[in-house]
């Protein structure tokens, strides 16, 4: 089962918000496999300060366009299978911990932010899997260890890099700026 925050109506009702902080062990014991949110979220945000693991092939958090921002703050660790945040306002991941997943997703319609001081690993670190982003200007500063590769698309984009990003790196369809500062990789 997924834990889901459920908010509002698909039909258009009153839009709420949903946080999860997490001290613990969220994990797939039982029939947990990951969190969702549906239905009409405003804002999703999730503090985690312990480990969050649910079933590797599922979700860890999944948005639909119908949230509007979607923050994960992580200090701890979080391993997970698809990790999808297109929500039609901001999102941000800011990352001091270690990330695992799958696949990751940032494609949010206003941008996306994400700042890694931590590990960050999406698919199998290869240079063949990315970390997504969205029509709009997305930003990434990593000062941490990025094992994948990044593809932000149309608007203008920031990647400042002063640690390590193992995959390689594409921009388009903006005002782009990498800047590769000292002792990034």
């Amino acid at each position: 089962a997924v834990f889901d925050f459920a908010g509002g109506n698909s039909s258009g009702g009153a839009a709420t918000d949903a946080t999860i902080v997490n001290f613990g062990l969220i994990d797939s014991t039982g029939s947990f496999s990951g969190l969702g949110a549906s239905n009409g979220l405003y804002n999703v945000r999730i503090e985690n300060f312990g480990i969050i693991a649910p079933n590797q092939q599922d979700n860890f958090i999944l948005t639909t366009s119908n949230q509007v921002n979607a923050d994960i703050f992580n200090s701890g660790t979080i391993i997970a299978g698809l990790t999808n945040l297109p929500g039609s306002g901001t999102t941000i991941i800011n990352n001091s911990g270690t990330i695992r997943l799958r696949t990751l997703d940032i494609g949010a319609e206003l941008g996306s932010i994400l700042v890694n001081t931590g590990d960050l690993t999406v698919g199998d670190g290869g240079a063949t899997t990315f970390v997504v982003g969205g029509t709009a200007a997305d930003v990434v500063k990593n000062e941490g260890r990025i094992d994948t590769g990044l593809s932000l698309n149309a608007g203008d984009n920031v990647i400042t890099n002063s640690g390590v990003i193992t995959g390689s790196v594409f921009v388009s369809g903006g005002a782009d700026s990498v800047q590769n500062q000292a002792g990034g990789t």
